[in-house]
């Protein structure tokens, strides 16, 4: 049976898990086993992006990790409903009410103190049935952008497989640079533009914020070139895979701290090696990788790994193909970032 953790509670039903079992083993550990219908939430590791305030329910027999907690309903009111519930109100409790300082985790005691305002039965059931079909769009829409991703790594690899390659070392890529320590608070909708840290993690780019003015940025700076490469130079340890860097295509922007770039020699194509790093080399990065609950990512420990890269030729005829299928797998992405928008807006409306 299923094992679930909480790093599996991401969609409003959840099967299978990565992890199972036996019946046997569970009641040997006094493990409980939990009905389908269960309601699961994440308690521990809320400061983790994508942890705090998400929950699914079960369609297996199951059961937790000690990062879970579970709700089997008992009065009149739906496991279906306190899910909508937990959707709206989770992110907020956990921001709010969790304790602890370098992990951030809930408990029964907090959990409990919160009264929750039901409407009868049939209601709850025509609301968890609107919601569903809005989950059930959201889950297909996901699958289609996991399948588009899955067609852009088997291409890339591929590519990669046929290519000749010559072997270089990154530091041969092109010039190492440093950036400056901006923070979320430095930034507003007007001023030069600007990357930090968390606007990395994307498949081939980075998205690009605003400094609040010209006059709160210091001189000697180092800006971007239409050719760049920026590393992430921290991240959790669940989050090693987004060690990848990613493409800068746009000169003259101020970068933020956490990170490291490379300006890319004329002889590279810097959205060609984003996706190289993304899709075949990533793990070769993270071995590199240092510490423990933070891991951090060094220029001097990586500028002598060897690479295998295709001729400029080739990287820009791949970049050519990959872009027009990056182009619909950011429309779809648009889509379901909407399908969010509007379920959360659904969700602020209908309860109170």
């Amino acid at each position: 049976m299923n094992w679930i953790t909480s790093g599996e509670l991401k969609e409003h039903y959840i099967g299978d898990t990565k992890e199972h079992i036996s019946e046997t083993v569970a009641n040997e550990n006094n493990l409980k086993v939990l009905p389908v219908g269960t309601f699961v939430i994440a308690i521990y590791g809320l400061e983790a992006e994508g942890v705090r305030g998400t929950g699914s329910i079960t369609t297996r027999k199951s059961t937790i990790s000690q990062a879970c907690m579970a709700f089997t309903p008992i009065g009149k009111i739906s496991n279906e409903f306190l899910y909508s519930w937990y959707k709206k109100h989770g992110n907020v409790i956990g921001t709010k009410y969790a304790q602890g300082t370098k992990q951030q985790n809930l408990s029964y005691d907090i959990i409990a103190k919160f009264p929750i305002h039901y409407p009868s039965k049939q209601e709850q059931e025509k609301l968890n049935k609107f919601i569903t079909l809005l989950d059930n769009r959201i889950s297909t829409q996901s699958r289609a952008i996991e399948k588009l991703q899955s067609l852009m790594e088997g291409l890339m690899k591929a590519h990669y497989k046929k290519s000749p390659k010559t072997i270089v070392r990154i530091k041969e890529l092109g010039e190492y640079f440093t950036v400056m320590n901006l923070s979320k608070n430095d930034l507003d909708d007007i001023g030069i533009p600007c990357v930090l840290y968390g606007e990395l993690f994307t498949t081939y780019h980075c998205t690009i914020s605003k400094v609040k003015s010209k006059t709160s940025v210091s001189t000697g700076l180092t800006l971007s070139q239409n050719n760049d490469l920026l590393f992430p130079s921290s991240t959790t340890v669940d989050a090693v895979s987004l060690i990848a860097p990613s493409a800068i295509t746009v000169e003259g922007v101020v970068l933020g701290g956490d990170m490291f770039g490379i300006h890319i020699n004329e002889n590279q194509n810097n959205v060609y090696l984003s996706f190289l790093f993304n899709y075949i080399l990533k793990w070769k990065l993270a071995q590199y990788a240092q510490g423990s609950t933070i891991i951090h990512l060094h220029y001097n420990d990586i500028q002598n790994v060897r690479i295998e890269v295709p001729s400029l030729k080739s990287q820009l005829q791949f970049v050519e193909l990959a872009m027009k299928l990056q182009q619909k797998i950011e429309y779809e992405n648009r889509m379901l970032t909407d399908l969010h928008v509007l379920k959360t807006y659904l969700l602020q409306h209908m309860f109170i």
